[in-house]
């Protein structure tokens, strides 16, 4: 009653008349008396198609009687399974058709694996990389059709031969320490070679792990044809060497690519030879500390630089600036740096860019400032305060407008009026008011960087320029001339102190704004100060 095989007896229309346990359980009865009293409808309860009962029968005529096949049941849950029978006709004294015995087996399991199997093997064949199956001792016991293809080997050729056959940098001495090396990492990816059935050598990467089946080591490797990868490789390798030999070789400049990492840190991760002949400074010791760079530069331009460097951070826009540096030799030469910034997924930023020398150019134009320097002068110079002058200013705003538009940087502009200064003239004369307004000139260049434009705007009024500068910091310079004006006595009388003070208007130029509005608003700034009380700084916000 507890055999594995169920056994049962029906008559022609399909019912159940004998039934052992094992075919109940099979079909999730509780005993064969349970299922002979529920089956009323065979097609309907055993059948997954009620109509294969029908076929079977029909089978049964045309096999002498006997048959032997796989089909499709129900369980009473509903649940398919797979049974294969074997099954014969029991025939009357007169040859009738009296019913049907036979014997049953559960199947369910080896059809799933069978299918499985099928599947594995469908997929592995039309892989588009060759798959191998290879044993303890090397030899090839599965190609799939991509291997055969790539290689030229038929499948029964190739299931003759061994991995040292198509690799010819594989050897057999290897391949132990290759098998421990996949048991210890569990997979390993690397580059050979197959050799194809003419003798062609074609470069592969292969990926390989391994597995015990019945206790015998197999190894499964995909194997990727990387030709075309590798001419790509070579080309591109022949074009970095181009790239290289032309970059070490253009005159008079270098390429670089500096790298600001997210911690603020400064790399180069890219220097040409230029560089030697440029700074006097091996390409290797640049790569590996630019600051010996960064230390050649002046002091100031040090600073103008990583100004333009954080400006050029914040907006990502082009960097250019022209910088004096020193070789080791101490002889000052200059340099103009340009170069784009590109944000990087993990969000460093990298500045591609190049830099030219420029010192003739420099050299040129400063002994051209030096023989124009004093007809210039006469034209562009308030001779009282030795600041530029009004004429000069507008020509200056016009132009630091442009350069703010062109490389959007920032621009700030300031106006100062002396307070009651017609009073200070009419008490002590005016020569005692244009030494005022020279010594208030001198006052306001000591404040100033050597970048910024400082002009007499016209009477007691005065102008200063702050390009690339923020309005923080035209702000920063305005409180300390206000300040330190505050701290001069211009009494012409001794024992008599007179203490003056500068009302002040400041504010940030907006890019593409039109030159009037922008020094109209800055005067506004002005008048708001002298209205509210004079002696102080007055910009947006403040």
């Amino acid at each position: 009653m507890n055999a594995p095989i169920g056994v049962f007896i029906s008559n022609p229309d399909g019912r159940l008349l004998y039934a052992n346990a094992a075919l109940a359980r099979m079909l999730g009865y509780g005993d064969p008396q349970d299922l002979i009293a529920s089956i009323v409808d065979i097609d309907a309860q055993i059948y997954a198609d009620p109509k294969d009962r029908e076929k079977i029968t029909a089978a049964l005529e045309q096999n002498h009687e006997t048959l032997n096949q796989e089909c499709r049941f129900l369980r009473r849950d509903g649940a398919p399974l797979w049974v294969s029978f074997n099954v014969r006709t029991v025939k009357d004294e007169g040859g009738g058709t009296v019913g049907y015995q036979g014997f049953i087996w559960d199947v369910t399991e080896r059809k799933r694996e069978r299918e499985s199997l099928l599947m594995t093997q469908f997929a592995m064949d039309r892989a588009p990389d060759s798959i191998l199956w290879v044993d303890h001792e090397g030899r090839i016991v599965y190609a799939n059709q991509a291997a055969c293809r790539s290689m030229e080997f038929t499948p029964d050729e190739l299931s003759k031969m061994t991995v040292f056959e198509i690799d010819p940098d594989f050897h057999f001495d290897q391949w132990e320490q290759h098998k421990e090396e996949v048991r210890r990492r569990g997979s390993l990816t690397f580059e050979g070679r197959h050799r194809t059935k003419d003798g062609r050598l074609f470069p592969v990467e292969v990926s390989t792990n391994h597995f015990y089946y019945k206790d015998q080591y197999l190894a499964c490797a995909f194997d990727r044809d990387i030709s075309k990868r590798k001419e790509a490789e070579e080309k591109l390798r022949e074009t970095e060497r181009r790239l290289q030999l032309l970059s070490d070789n253009i005159p008079d400049s270098l390429i670089y690519q500096l790298v600001a990492e997210p911690d603020g840190t400064r790399r180069l991760s890219y220097v040409s030879g230029g560089v030697e002949g440029l700074h006097g400074i091996a390409r290797q010791e640049a790569m590996a500390d630019p600051q010996v760079l960064y230390h050649q530069i002046e002091a100031e331009d040090r600073q103008r630089l990583a100004a333009a460097e954080e400006y050029s951070l914040k907006t990502m826009t082009l960097l250019t600036i022209d910088i004096g540096y020193r070789k080791p030799d101490g002889v000052l030469r200059w340099s103009q740096l340009r170069s784009t910034p590109r944000r990087l997924p993990n969000g460093a930023v990298v500045w591609d860019g190049i830099e030219i020398d420029i010192t003739g150019r420099k050299r040129m134009e400063d002994a051209l400032r030096k023989s124009e320097s004093k007809y210039r002068k006469l034209s562009i110079v308030d001779g009282l305060t030795r600041l530029y002058n009004s004429r000069y200013f507008y020509n200056q705003l016009r132009k630091e407008i442009n350069r703010a538009n062109r490389y959007r940087l920032p621009l700030a502009l300031l106006l100062m009026d002396i307070d009651d200064f017609k009073a200070f003239n009419d008490t002590y004369g005016h020569i005692q008011g244009d030494w005022l307004l020279s010594q208030f000139g001198q006052l306001i260049k000591k404040k100033l960087r050597r970048t910024d434009f400082a002009f007499r705007y016209g009477g007691e009024e005065f102008a200063v320029l702050f390009p690339m500068a923020e309005i923080a910091q035209g702000i920063g310079a305005a409180e300390k001339i206000r300040s330190e004006l505050g701290k001069k006595n211009f009494s012409p009388v001794p024992g008599q102190e007179v203490r003056l003070t500068v009302s002040i208007g400041i504010a940030q130029y907006q890019l593409d704004e039109d030159m009037k509005s922008f020094a109209e608003r800055v005067d506004r700034h002005l008048y708001r100060a002298k209205r509210q009380g004079k002696d102080r700084v007055c910009a947006e916000g403040l």
